[in-house]
């Protein structure tokens, strides 16, 4: 009677200690939330000294896996993509999150029908992207992780296709959270996943932030092509961004711009330090460190060239060239590009060059519309790739965080926030939509150039 008794009294004790332990657990904040998978997080070596650095820089971080996401109950069709952002919405208020660091197989989970192996393997290492569609047919969808930053309602017409235009005036891509990226993928045939990149990258962050004089990074490389015959956007671009912000916030530079040499047609109105030419821009980065470095020209997933279709001036950069870049003094680096950050292609530039020789990339997953007819003057107020562009690199060389520079000039640059949408037809809306979407953040959300 009296061990009952004993054993009563140690339940009423004991009982109210685990309620306030689980209520203080729920009610604890984290501004800083990685989202990847128990399989990345048991086999990174360097995932720990990642999040004890972030705690060191003030941060509270949290690691979110499928323990927490799977049995979360998203919106149609309630894959895994849906189940990471019903998480999000369900806890980014309550827990103050601000960034999210994805680490995971990027790859939409609309295309795991690619074979067995691949589905078979992925799902243990996949965190994708989510794909949105205006029509159901593959030029009218890209892959975003903008999904998960804008967590307003993306399908309100129910019918599963993300972001249509029947859905447009219901968003306002304005971010709750801000959005980055380490892409994980795996060899073939079987789709073996290898850590040591991931931990590469995360340690490289490190000493990123811990360097203690980093004023080499106020250094921006501008290698600006010609994209139709006699038209240059790309040097307008440039020369805006050096008057504008870069020299007035005491950035030094190097412009290369092609200058006839190739082409009579393609001889910029601009003076350059060097003539963009066939591998000139390996050649020069190698051996010389840049904080930025912002280019633009005609692109795939492992490649730009200098050019056009008619007149191909060679490389302007390839992956092949990537492992000639110092991967010490790394760069942040936006691309003008097509498909430069195509996250079905394990060899993507956005991705590899975050494997070596940048510390971040900002990259379309798709194509990009460059701008047809815009000139100096103009890249303030324009929302296509170049004007997407102006904005980030504004943000960046004040020091703003990467996720949050980016997110910020999608909102801004939405139509409905500066002039009247109802003036765009349906497909001028889309082809909008699609550059504020279609390019993503591969590196840490909360980085800056010159440090905290």
């Amino acid at each position: 009677m009296n061990k009952i008794i004993t054993l009563t009294l140690l339940l009423i004790l004991i009982l109210p200690s685990i309620n306030l332990m689980t209520t203080a657990k729920q009610n604890e904040t984290y501004d800083y939330v990685i989202i990847t998978t128990n399989k990345i997080q048991e086999g990174s070596i360097k995932l720990d000294d990642f999040i004890q650095h972030k705690e060191n820089l003030g941060f509270s971080v949290l690691i979110v896996t499928e323990d927490e996401f799977n049995n979360v109950q998203g919106e149609p069709p309630n894959k895994r993509p849906e189940k990471i952002r019903q998480w999000l919405i369900n806890n980014y208020e309550t827990m103050g999150i601000k960034y999210v660091l994805l680490i995971g197989d990027p790859v939409p989970e609309t295309y795991l029908w690619l074979g067995f192996f691949k589905q078979l393997f992925v799902k243990d290492y996949s965190i994708p992207m989510k794909v949105v569609r205006d029509f159901d047919v593959s030029f009218h969808e890209f892959p975003t992780d903008f999904y998960y930053a804008d967590l307003d309602d993306w399908n309100y017409n129910n019918n599963r296709m993300h972001g249509d235009v029947e859905d447009y005036e219901h968003m306002d891509l304005v971010p709750e959270i801000y959005v980055g990226r380490i892409p994980v993928y795996g060899t073939n045939p079987f789709y073996k996943y290898d850590l040591s990149t991931v931990d590469h990258i995360l340690e490289k962050i490190i000493n990123y932030e811990n360097e203690k004089n980093p004023t080499w990074r106020k250094n921006i490389l501008l290698p600006m092509s010609f994209t139709r015959i006699g038209v240059e956007i790309g040097t307008h671009l440039a020369e805006q961004m050096l008057d504008d912000f870069l020299i007035p916030r005491g950035f030094s530079y190097w412009r290369m711009y092609q200058q006839g040499t190739d082409y009579a047609t393609e001889n910029s109105i601009y003076d350059s330090e060097e003539e963009l030419l066939d591998d000139a821009v390996v050649n020069r980065w190698k051996d010389n460190p840049y904080g930025l470095v912002c280019w633009m020209g005609h692109g795939g997933p492992e490649w730009v060239r200098i050019g056009n279709d008619l007149h191909n001036g060679g490389t302007l950069f390839n992956a092949n060239q990537i492992p000639l870049l110092n991967d010490s003094q790394p760069s942040i680096v936006f691309m003008i590009s097509c498909q430069n950050g195509f996250p079905e292609n394990h060899y993507n530039l956005g991705y590899s060059l975050l494997k070596q020789g940048a510390i971040a990339t900002i990259s379309g997953a798709r194509t990009v519309g460059g701008g047809l007819n815009n000139t100096y003057g103009d890249f303030e107020t324009c929302g296509t790739s170049t004007g997407i562009a102006y904005r980030l690199l504004n943000y960046t060389s004040q020091n703003y965080p990467l996720g949050e520079a980016l997110c910020l000039v999608k909102a801004e640059l939405y139509p409905d926030s500066w002039f009247d949408a109802d003036e765009l037809s349906d497909v001028g809306k889309m082809m909008w939509k699609k550059e504020l979407f279609v390019f993503n953040l591969y590196g840490d959300p909360s980085l800056r150039l010159m440090g905290n």
